[in-house]
């Protein structure tokens, strides 16, 4: 397994403890991780060695998204 490390960095500056929902998608478009987190909180994910797409719908209306790739017993950062 694989860990990706999720963070927002500057999306969560002003959002105080905003909840956002957030997605990992894998690369056959399959939603492989969702729940509703803290932007302020970074999140650690499980996943299979592969592409992602990492999304979070923002309180502004925005959507914040990363496409990241990981090896075999790799830790990611996406921010």
């Amino acid at each position: 397994m694989s860990l990706l490390l999720i963070s927002f960095g500057h999306y969560a500056a002003d959002s105080g403890e905003a909840e956002v929902p957030v997605e990992v998608i894998d690369q056959d478009l399959n939603r492989i991780w969702g729940q509703p987190s803290l932007l302020g909180q970074p999140i650690s994910v499980d996943v299979k060695p592969g592409s992602y797409l990492v999304r979070a719908h923002l309180p502004s209306g925005e959507m914040a998204s990363a496409q990241i790739s990981v090896n075999a017993n790799e830790t990611k950062p996406v921010s």
